[in-house]
């Protein structure tokens, strides 16, 4: 980590970007050394919005998407276009729908104290859905502590 800050690097990706059922939670002590790493260096910690899933579940969601088409051929544009978004966003299988997935590694650093115990530690959530969580954001943007 120390060459990546040396080197011109600003972010680091938080561990589970790919779900590791081996690797503990978020908030266990294992990570302690990551986020002090992370903050000594100020190297910020990034969640992408496909945060925590299984290896391979978009290639397995479009394998489902190209089954539940079926005949497309009978389909106007609309209708091809009306049917994907709605998969997309809110299908039980869909990687892309943005829900608890990156919020929960906010969630998770913050009640388990690595806020507190590294001042300086800085999260970005690029591409994610953060509805509901603006007095949380407003919180910490406005605290005497950062």
């Amino acid at each position: 980590m120390e060459w990546l800050a040396a080197n011109g690097f600003v972010s680091v990706g938080v561990p589970g970007i790919v779900a590791d059922s081996a690797l503990p939670p978020l908030y266990d002590s294992y990570y302690e050394p990551y986020w002090a790493a992370c903050a000594d260096l100020g190297l910020v910690l990034s969640v992408h919005a496909g945060w925590g899933q299984p290896q391979g579940m978009v290639y397995a969601f479009f394998d489902l998407m190209a089954k539940s088409l079926g005949n497309i051929r009978e389909m106007d544009q609309r209708q091809i276009q009306t049917m994907l978004r709605q998969q997309l966003d809110s299908s039980e299988e869909s990687p892309f729908r943005l829900e608890i997935g990156p919020r929960q590694v906010m969630w998770q650093l913050m009640l388990g104290g690595a806020f507190d115990h590294h001042r300086t530690l800085k999260l970005a959530l690029p591409k994610s859905e953060l509805t509901g969580c603006r007095p949380c954001c407003r919180l910490s943007t406005n605290s005497r502590h950062r």
